[in-house]
This record gives C-alpha cells, structure tokens and sequence, in this order.
C-alpha cells in the first residue's frame, strides 16, 4: 500500500479573470517554498487554483505555466465562500492558506507563518501584515461589525464621516499593524488556519457569494474558543484589484451583492431587532446604487451613439 503524501500547508486560490496577476501569485508561492528550503524548512504544499469559469484564459494557462498546480475549473462562477469550500474539501494540508490570486507573498514569509502556528496550538488563525504594491500598508483588521458602522457604510456615510467613533472602532484606526494582536476579523486576502479549524466549524457558509464571508468564518471560530491573531513578521502584497474592478459598471449589483451578504450575517450573530434595522438600511441603501447604475448604463449608450 502506497503511504498519502504528507502535505503541510494547502494553498487555495479562488480566481476570476485575473490571469496576469494569478501568474504572479503563483510565481511568490514557489519562490517563497523554496527560501524555505533554503532556509532548513521543507514544508511540504500543495497549490489548488479554482478558476470560477474566468473568460480569460486563466484555466488554459495555469495548465500550461504551472502543471504541478491543481486545477479545478468550473463552468460557472460559484461565487468566493462556496469556491473555498470546493477545494477544501479535497485538500490534504493539516493547514489551509486561503489566497487571494491578487497577492504577492514577500521572501521567506509562508515559512515565518507556518513555523509559529507549529509553535502556538491555540491559535486557530493568523493574518499577515498586508502592502499596497508601493509598500505602504494596507490596514487588513477589523472588528466585528455594530449596526451603527454596517448602517453607515451601507449607506455610504464612511467616505463623509470617517472619523465618527464607530466607525473609527470598526476599522481599527489606533492600531499600527505593528505588534502581533488578537483581532476580531482578518481580511481574506490571505489566512493561514488549521485544518482541524475548519473540520469543528466548517470554513464558509456559502450563503455569502460574496462578502462577509470571512467576517462570518472568524466570528465562528472565536464564538468556539478559537484565537485569530494579526501576524506581522510576514509580509504579502496585495494589489486589491482582483476581479472586483470588473464590477464597477454593476453598481447596483454589487450593492445587492453587499447587502444581501450584510443582512445575512446580522440575522445569524445579532438580534432579530439588529437585523430588521439592518433590513430597512439595506432596502434605502440600494437606491442611490440604482441610480448610479442608470448613470452607467445611460452615459455607456452615449458612448456606443458618439461612436456610431
């Protein structure tokens, strides 16, 4: 009888027509392997690419550049939670690194993550420090959301009101991503956690298509006595570009999208009362997201007339 590979960390990348920047994260993931090695760490990975139907050449061209990937190509876009979860399923890795394909991981820093979750069995989860592609930072922490900060960027009150405490709380604006910190909510653009983890609390509830999903995921594992920590002495750059700018002509969709996901998180953590406020927010939310859509669509058939 053949023995199963012993595999450490599982990389799951969710991808949606985003080659070009898919090829880079692919190319970090293999150079940061081998520092590891370089470094005495042979840990054992194995890289599963979801390409949720990309009309790219995405599929053809993991196939072609990078043959030891696993490649799962689906003929629909099964959305980012129920995606995950397709690949988690056949995974081996007693841990699992959740990958946004517009991420960069910098030098030796999958190894730094991987060697202090061997060394500290509570944590459940961890985060990296994440850069603009400039090298700023990129502020990756939150807490859980109240109904004041939801309600206010749903409505879009952030961009007028940033400094309000609530939403000053929610985005964590005294912390400098400096120290490691037990935090509420990582951002999904990179996650290192444990197999076992998502085994006791499952990792996505597919309800969420997109957002909220890992709002909801890091809520489950603290709810079960889970630690999620912010981890600082690994670095990932993260582009934030991914295939959500392919959507900005789609105000109204993605609002919908947002708000449906909001709705849903409220009714499964907070109160009945929280969630209908929530409700009746979402409902008047979408219709300034209307109107910026029949701005879209109207201004793109001018074009389409002009160049007649």
């Amino acid at each position: 009888m053949v023995n199963e590979i012993k595999v450490d960390i599982s990389i799951i990348i969710v991808s949606w027509n985003v080659r070009n920047l898919l090829g880079r994260c692919l190319q970090s993931v293999k150079k940061s392997v081998a520092e590891a090695r370089r470094h005495g760490h042979n840990i054992a990975v194995e890289i599963i690419v979801i390409d949720n139907a990309s009309n790219d050449g995405s599929a053809k061209f993991v196939k072609a550049e990078f043959p030891k990937v696993r490649l799962i190509a689906n003929n629909c876009n099964l959305g980012f939670a129920k995606a995950n979860n397709q690949a988690t399923e056949t995974s081996r890795g007693r841990y699992l690194l959740l990958l946004n394909p517009d991420t960069e991981i910098i030098g030796n820093s999958l190894c730094e993550m991987f060697s202090f979750m061997e060394d500290q069995p509570a944590v459940s989860a961890i985060g990296p420090k994440l850069i603009n592609a400039d090298g700023s930072l990129q502020r990756s922490c939150r807490r859980f959301p109240t109904v004041w900060s939801a309600a206010m960027i749903l409505l879009k009150l952030h961009n007028l009101f940033p400094m309000s405490w609530s939403l000053r709380r929610y985005y964590m604006w005294s912390f400098k991503h400096e120290t490691i910190r037990q935090v509420d909510q990582l951002m999904g653009a990179c996650i290192l956690t444990r197999q076992e983890a998502v085994k006791n609390e499952g990792l996505f509830d597919e309800r969420f298509f997109l957002w909220f999903e890992e709002v909801d995921f890091c809520k489950r594992l603290a709810r079960g006595g889970g630690l999620v920590l912010f981890y600082p002495y690994a670095t990932v750059v993260h582009h934030r570009s991914s295939g959500f700018n392919q959507l900005r002509q789609k105000a109204l969709w993605r609002q919908w999208q947002f708000s449906k996901s909001c709705r849903l998180y409220f009714h499964k953590h907070h109160s009945y009362a929280a969630a209908l406020f929530i409700d009746f927010v979402s409902v008047i939310s979408l219709l300034p997201a209307a109107y910026l859509q029949l701005f879209f669509t109207l201004g793109w058939r001018g074009v389409q007339k002009r160049d007649l």
